[in-house]
């Protein structure tokens, strides 16, 4: 990264500003155009990249479009398009219209409260899905007055507010205690060199790059593009995996192993070190083909039977077994390296706070940074008081504090893989730990993840690029309210079409 940042003289970084009205305009076509398409693949689909697909669509209009008509698109607005413009096309508000169907459905029907015979819908609150006598399900339109406080809480507690201001701050604290311990970030280094090929135009690389584009629309089609036009009855390659689970059950019961399909997934694997991928590859194989192997022949993995496919064995064994283990292992991945050298977090407020006083653009003061965290925390807990008074505070306050570590943790991921670090179940045993009886905690937005991890890596992106970090925050802030707004609209158009799930969006039938 020094190199780069050397050759591209970046070394005096954060000076101009990304947000023009040209990286604004890619967000309103990000969010008019490209929304339904992309709402239409997750509810078909299922699996979108949202981060890769929808800007680099935005980047190449975009930049063909100013160097067709003689006005290049400096990189800092090219920046702005990479980065803000997945905002508007992400697909969280699906959520919204799971919970209806979640209320309703004859799964829920057969769960009682513990200790009683009251079904299960009757128990769930009215802030998180509409009463059970709306007419909100057979209408199929968000626009209805029984969908404004579900609408309200998803918004204030998950989708924005303040939910995401605590990332802003805590993300900009975690970029600098990484930046002082001088994290590679291989997968962002790859995605600034995407955005420095099209604002320089160099002959060779737009001609890999093309050439890369035409081979990827070929093998596309064939992976998603047949599937669809065919209504899912004809797929020549599998998706998302193939799946070797059936094949190895005869002779290594428990195993599991597929193999992806998606192209994408290889193009990460090969921006980052080959050793790094290797251990990636020994770590995974050792859990989940050798590891399940000897679970089920010990007993252990009572749950797995024959047949089972390779995405639920992952799932249930990482549920009984492995989450235990790999919560251990992240947390000793995220604070050993901090413990061993404090000196990092202690540089990391001595940088903001000098770079702050010294003017370097795009640095919030760091008293700024803490007061807007700890005061968007300290909502999210008073959010969880008003809407489940009985619960005790201090396990809202335990589990607002994981969202911390975790991101801790994750953005080391991303530092060191271009990954996040994921770690499943952390706030159900947390909650199953409180020892609170009633089931309403479990449909607040409590202990959400707060994706700050990201926020570090599009910091670290617009440093190399020469873009204040502040751009981007601003660009974000416009993207998530003009995409809350658009999947209003088009999330109600999908659903007024045909019922969700139904037919008409295969992957919903799949998942829920």
């Amino acid at each position: 990264i020094r190199d780069v940042e050397r050759s591209r003289g970046l070394g005096d970084v954060y000076k101009r500003q990304g947000l023009t009205w040209r990286s604004f305009l890619a967000l309103i076509y990000s969010g008019v155009v490209l929304q339904p398409f992309v709402w239409y693949l997750a509810l078909a689909v299922g699996y979108v990249n949202t981060g890769l697909i929808v800007p680099t669509t935005v980047i190449l209009i975009f930049s063909e479009l100013s160097y067709f008509f003689g006005k290049p698109i400096r990189k800092q607005e090219l920046y702005i398009m990479w980065a803000a413009s997945t905002v508007p096309c992400e697909t969280y508000m699906l959520t919204l219209l799971y919970n209806v169907w979640y209320r309703n459905s004859p799964i829920s029907w057969m769960f009682t409260a513990p200790g009683t015979n009251i079904p299960l819908p009757e128990l769930i609150p009215d802030w998180f899905s509409p009463p059970l006598n709306s007419p909100v399900r057979q209408m199929r339109t968000l626009f209805h007055p029984d969908m404004i406080l579900p609408i309200a809480i998803y918004f204030l507690g998950v989708y924005f507010l303040p939910t995401t201001l605590c990332a802003f701050s805590e993300g900009f604290i975690l970029y600098e205690i990484y930046r002082e311990e001088n994290l590679p970030f291989p997968l962002q280094l790859a995605q600034v060199e995407a955005v420095m090929t099209l604002a320089e135009r160099s002959p060779n690389k737009i001609r890999i790059l093309t050439l890369c584009g035409l081979i990827s629309v070929i093998y596309t089609f064939f992976l998603y593009g047949v599937p669809l036009i065919s209504g899912f009855n004809i797929t020549p390659i599998p998706i998302p995996w193939f799946d070797f689970n059936l094949e190895l059950e005869k002779y290594f019961p428990g195993a599991s192993l597929g193999i992806a399909t998606d192209l994408t997934l290889y193009a990460l694997g090969l921006m980052l070190p080959l050793s790094l991928t290797i251990w990636m590859f020994v770590g995974s194989f050792s859990l989940y083909f050798v590891g399940n192997y000897f679970l089920v022949n010990w007993g252990i993995f009572e749950e797995w039977r024959p047949g089972m496919s390779v995405a639920l064995a992952f799932q249930r064994s990482i549920l009984h077994i492995w989450a235990g283990i790999l919560v251990g292992l992240a947390i000793a991945a995220g604070l050993i390296p901090l413990i061993r050298h404090p000196k990092y977090v202690i540089g990391a407020l001595r940088s903001i706070t000098r770079l702050s006083k010294s003017g370097r653009a795009g640095i919030p003061p760091l008293w700024l940074l803490l007061t807007v965290y700890l005061t968007s925390a300290t909502a999210i807990v008073f959010m969880t008081y008003l809407l489940v008074p009985s619960f005790p505070i201090w396990w809202s306050i335990l589990l607002t504090a994981w969202t911390f570590l975790l991101a801790l943790i994750s953005a080391r991921g991303i530092g060191v893989a271009g990954q996040p670090i994921t770690i499943p179940y952390v706030r159900e045993s947390i909650l199953i730990a409180s020892g609170y009886p009633n089931i309403d905690i479990w449909y607040t937005p409590i202990g959400s993840v707060n994706n700050a991890e990201w926020f570090v890596a599009f910091y670290k992106m617009a440093e190399l690029t020469g873009t204040k970090p502040t751009s981007y925050v601003k660009a974000n802030i416009i993207g998530t309210f003009l995409g809350f707004m658009m999947s209003l609209i088009y999330l109600s158009m999908f659903w007024s079409i045909a019922p969700i799930p139904s037919s008409a969006y295969p992957f919903t039938i799949i998942q829920w």
